[in-house]
C-alpha cells in the first residue's frame, strides 16, 4: 500500500490575517509530519510556500512550477518520498486548448495547469499523477480541463490518479469525462461533508477536492483531514488521504 494526500494550501495574502501563511505553516508543517504520505499534490502554492515545503519535507523530491509566464505565480505541486518512487516523466502543461501556451482559456478568470509525474515503486507499475486546480468561475473551463486531462490519462496504458481542487461539487455529475474513474471518498462510504470551509472548520457542501483513481487501483482507506492546533487550521480547505493499492 502508499498513501497520497492532495491539499490545497491556501495562498499567501495578507487580508486573512491570523490566517496568513507566516502563522499557518507551522501547523501544515506538523500536518505534513503527522501523515507523512508517500505522495502529495499541493494546490495554491507561491514560490515562497514551495521553499517552505521544500524544507519541511526532507527526503521528498518534488515537480511542479507556477502558471504565470516563466513559471512564476501560483502552482500545482507534487511531492514523492524519493526512497520509495522514482520520477520516470515529469510535465507541467497549460489547461487550455493550446497545453503548451499560456493565458487564459474558455471562460476562465485565470490561468490553470496540470502538473504530471510518472511515478515508479519496486513493487508497484508506473503510475500517472496529474494535479489539478481548476478554475473558480468558468465551468466551461473547468469541464474542458477535465476533459484534456482525461484525454491525457487515455493515451497510456499506466493506472492514473487525478487530485486535486476542482472548485465543483459532484464532479462525476457535472464531468461525463470522468467515467471511468473512481472517487476515493466515495468507494470508502464519504458521508459528503465538504472539504472547502474557510479556516471556520465547517465544511460547505458536499467536496471539491478529489483523489479518484483508475479502476486497477484499490482504496484500502480515504479520510478527510480536520486536523487543527488550538482552534486553528493549516488550511481554508480539509486535505484529503487515501491508502491505495493494486488488487
Amino acid at each position: 500500500m502508499f498513501t497520497v494526500l492532495t491539499q490545497n494550501l491556501r495562498i499567501d495574502v495578507a487580508s486573512d490575517g491570523i490566517n496568513d501563511w507566516s502563522h499557518r505553516k507551522a501547523l501544515v508543517a506538523r500536518l505534513l509530519q503527522d501523515y507523512a504520505a508517500d505522495i502529495l499534490a499541493f494546490q495554491e502554492v507561491l514560490a515562497h510556500q514551495r521553499r517552505d515545503l521544500i524544507a519541511m519535507l526532507p527526503g521528498y523530491a518534488w515537480s511542479g512550477r507556477g502558471r504565470e509566464p516563466g513559471g512564476e505565480g501560483e502552482g500545482c505541486y507534487v511531492f514523492w518520498n524519493a526512497s520509495r518512487f522514482q520520477a520516470l516523466e515529469q510535465e507541467t502543461f497549460y489547461l487550455a486548448p493550446d497545453p503548451q501556451q499560456s493565458g487564459l482559456a474558455w471562460d476562465a478568470a485565470c490561468p490553470r495547469i496540470c502538473n504530471r509525474v510518472v511515478l515508479k515503486a519496486e513493487e508497484f507499475p508506473p503510475i500517472q499523477i496529474y494535479n489539478v486546480h481548476l478554475d473558480h468561475i468558468g465551468k466551461l473551463a473547468r469541464q474542458k480541463s477535465i476533459e484534456l486531462v482525461c484525454a491525457r490519462i487515455s493515451q497510456s496504458a499506466q493506472p492514473a490518479l487525478v487530485l486535486g481542487d476542482f472548485n465543483e461539487q459532484k464532479a462525476f455529475e457535472h464531468f461525463p469525462a470522468l467515467t471511468g474513474l473512481q472517487d476515493a471518498f466515495v468507494v470508502h462510504g464519504s458521508d459528503e461533508e465538504g472539504t472547502f470551509h474557510g479556516f471556520s472548520g465547517l465544511p460547505k457542501g458536499s467536496p471539491i477536492d478529489y483523489i479518484l483513481t483508475s479502476p486497477e487501483i484499490t482504496v484500502e482507506f480515504c479520510q478527510r483531514l480536520a486536523d487543527r492546533w488550538e482552534g486553528r487550521y493549516p488550511s481554508d480547505h480539509f486535505g484529503l488521504l487515501a491508502g491505495l493499492d493494486f488488487a
